[in-house]
């Protein structure tokens, strides 16, 4: 759900975990998205096996201290199996948007907005009685899964360390839907 362009940094945590991450048992992997240029405007278009993914980046208003950066995907398999390519007895599809704004003001503090939202698609046909082979070829199968997040940071840098906070919403829909083929024998 999160372009590999979107990334600055990301950091894993196992073990002994920082206190700002609260009572976290197992593990933790932070992820920061950075920010857009704030000189230039800049776009990005590409296809891989995954999708096609476009981006854009740059200054936001004009103010070059604020930036914003943005990206969306489309996968390749959907784009391919709408144009009629049979991949198989699965007809899957997923497309992402993420974008982060970034607005850092006169006292050195950064004010930050972002959001991610993902929507994937998975269908699977029921084969014919001769072609079945293990349980799930007996049914007609319909999943979708649809997330989003929005959120936002403030950092102040302090003499001595920084004060940080953050709030966010996030939801997630699934559904899964499976219909069992009764073959009769004839």
């Amino acid at each position: 759900i999160l372009s590999a362009q979107m990334l600055d940094r990301t950091d894993f945590y196992m073990g002994a975990v920082p206190a700002n991450y609260g009572n976290v048992m197992a593990g933790v992997v932070d992820m920061k998205l950075r920010e857009g240029n704030r000189n230039r405007h800049e776009y990005t278009a590409q296809a891989s096996v995954i999708g096609l993914d476009s981006a854009g980046e740059g200054p936001l208003g004009k103010n070059e201290h604020n930036s914003f950066l943005a990206n969306y995907r489309y996968s390749t398999v959907g784009l391919l199996s709408a144009a009629g390519v049979n991949f198989g007895d699965e007809a899957i599809t997923f497309q992402d948007l993420s974008f982060h704004t970034s607005f850092n003001q006169k006292n050195g503090s950064i004010f930050s907005l972002f959001g991610v939202w993902g929507l994937s698609k998975n269908g699977f046909d029921a084969k014919k009685q001769e072609d079945i082979e293990v349980d799930k070829d007996l049914y007609d199968i319909d999943y979708s899964s649809n997330m989003y997040a929005v959120g936002l940071t403030y950092e102040l840098p302090l003499p001595r360390g920084k004060f940080s906070t953050g709030l966010a919403y996030s939801g997630l829909d699934q559904g899964r839907d499976g219909l069992m083929r009764v073959f009769i024998p004839r």
